[in-house]
């Protein structure tokens, strides 16, 4: 089961991954969610979505969005907050290596 949370513009999805066909459903919301904007002709910014994994499972499925990859991350911003893969909410000062596109 994947769940949507949408604040503003910002729209996430997210799922528990327990099994070998959780990222299969990840990807089959991603695919659903391309189709939606694609029939509504809402411009997605690709360079601004990426897959950040968090915790002890290695995810190493790589998911698309429409013809494009999404970046599997080891720290995100998300909303003005840099939160990393153990939750641990990266230092604010020092920062953590996200990409300029996902500031």
């Amino acid at each position: 089961m994947c769940v949507c949370k949408l604040y503003a513009d910002d729209l996430k999805l997210y799922s528990v991954v327990e099994s070998p066909i959780d990222p299969q459903t990840m990807q089959d919301a991603l695919n659903r969610l391309f189709k939606w904007a694609y029939t509504w002709q809402l411009g997605i910014s690709y360079k601004k979505y990426s897959a950040l994994p968090i915790g002890s499972l290695s995810l190493d499925h790589v998911f698309a969005f429409g013809s494009n990859t999404i970046a599997n991350v080891s720290c995100v911003r998300d909303l003005g907050v840099l939160i990393d893969s153990n939750l641990s909410f990266a230092d604010h000062i020092t920062g953590c290596a996200v990409a300029p596109a996902l500031c």
